[in-house]
């Protein structure tokens, strides 16, 4: 983009989503104002000529080569203006970050040309400002929905153990007992995959937590990556303990890999399983939808933590150094079940 000859009073702004904006070059007469970079915008280069009156707003971090000239030599008809103006300095103040907006009055004729010159027409521009705009009322309202059923859920639950110290009498039923041991967590989805497109998916969901591309999963690997996707505490430890003896895919001594076939065949037969290999498959699946549908996810921060070991302890244990504890682990295993 390059302003040439404009006579501009106010601010100069570029829009966040001109991803492929390079070189931003205001020409002789330059900008009386500002002129305003946004965070977000990958611009190599910020070339202002005749910089006399004019206050560079960005993130230097954003902006590569950014060349604030100091003024060649006063054109046109805003010298009387520029010579009285000599007082102010250019500058660049990462902390002024503002949002970008073309459609002030005084910068009417600088958006339609920034427009014009990039294929983006005023009707274009609104639209797109409306879609950002409804994309992050729909995260907001994900969460909000997100926080309401785990609400609902501790409503359903039954009585908690302090109400049951409190009055020994009131038990929860057998099956609410039944919930506190595996409790169901909402889901982060704001459609979680039916059971026909997890079964068409299967491979899909195999090959991105296969990210070594070797045909296998380790099963330590997978679940170190399910706690990394911020699970809460509670359903940390149901899960992992539902993973310690990988009953799921049934590993065992040397067997410390998941085939592919194996792993589709399984989330195949998924409706069929048992309630705890369906909740450890049904966690898997969403995590594995989250990563496909959201390439840029990273795990949280508070959570990449040293990798627990618990995973690892049955699965792969150093059975040949130890038999005695493989045995004995064996039979705290047939007894589980």
């Amino acid at each position: 983009v390059a302003l040439h000859n404009t006579q501009v009073f106010g601010d100069v702004s570029v829009f966040k989503f001109l991803s492929d904006l390079r070189v931003l070059c205001l020409g002789s007469t330059g900008v009386t104002g500002s002129v305003l970079v946004f965070k977000s915008l990958s611009l190599s280069a910020l070339e202002v000529l005749d910089l006399r009156c004019t206050l560079v707003k960005g993130d230097s971090e954003d902006v590569s080569s950014l060349k604030p000239y100091k003024a060649f030599a006063f054109k046109g008809p805003l010298r009387s203006e520029r010579i009285s103006c000599r007082g102010r300095r250019t500058s660049l103040d990462p902390r002024l970050l503002q949002g970008l907006d073309l459609s002030t009055p005084n910068n009417q004729e600088v958006g339609h040309e920034i427009a014009t010159e990039t294929g983006f027409s005023k009707k274009h521009i609104r639209e797109r400002a409306l879609r950002e705009k409804l994309e992050a009322l729909e995260a907001q309202s994900l969460g909000l929905r997100a926080e309401l059923e785990e609400l609902e859920d501790d409503n359903e639950s039954g009585p908690g153990p302090q109400d049951q110290r409190n009055n020994p009498g009131l038990l929860a039923p057998s099956s609410q007992l039944a919930i506190t041991e595996t409790p169901k967590q909402p889901s982060r989805l704001l459609r979680p995959w039916t059971q026909d497109e997890i079964r068409e998916r299967a491979p899909d969901i195999f090959d991105i937590l296969d990210h070594d591309r070797r045909g296998t999963v380790n099963p330590s690997e997978l679940g170190e990556k399910l706690r990394q996707f911020n699970l809460n505490l509670g359903e940390d430890q149901a899960t992992f303990h539902g993973m310690n003896n990988f009953e799921v895919f049934d590993c065992g001594g040397d067997s410390a890999t998941i085939e592919k076939d194996d792993f589709v065949a399984k989330l195949e037969d998924m409706e069929s399983a048992s309630e705890k290999t369906k909740m450890v498959l049904a966690k898997i699946v969403e995590m594995a939808q989250m990563m496909i549908e959201n390439p840029g996810l990273v795990p949280n921060r508070r959570s990449a933590r040293r990798p627990s070991r618990r995973l690892s302890q049955i699965c792969f244990s150093t059975i040949k150094d130890n038999p005695g504890e493989a045995s004995r682990r064996k039979a705290i295993q047939e007894k589980s079940f």
